[in-house]
């Protein structure tokens, strides 16, 4: 029997990473989310000690980096 799920750690890790790339709705919330940008954020304001103003400037940082690596 052929499962769709991946077969290995790294097929699983291109996965995830592929699928959390991709924009997503919540339930009650307004807009979309990209999750992998939202970890970042979460990350450099719990763990970095970064304020609001730092979040700009790094969430402006990441969709440039994003968008110059889908320009390729």
């Amino acid at each position: 029997m052929e499962s769709d799920l991946p077969s290995d750690e790294i097929e699983a890790s291109q996965w995830g990473g592929w699928l959390n790339r991709m924009i997503k709705s919540i339930r009650g919330q307004k807009g979309y989310i990209v999750p992998n940008e939202e970890m970042l954020m979460h990350w450099l304001k719990h763990y970095c000690g970064a304020n609001d103003a730092d979040i700009v400037v790094a969430r402006e940082r990441y969709k440039a980096m994003v968008r110059a690596d889908a320009d390729f």
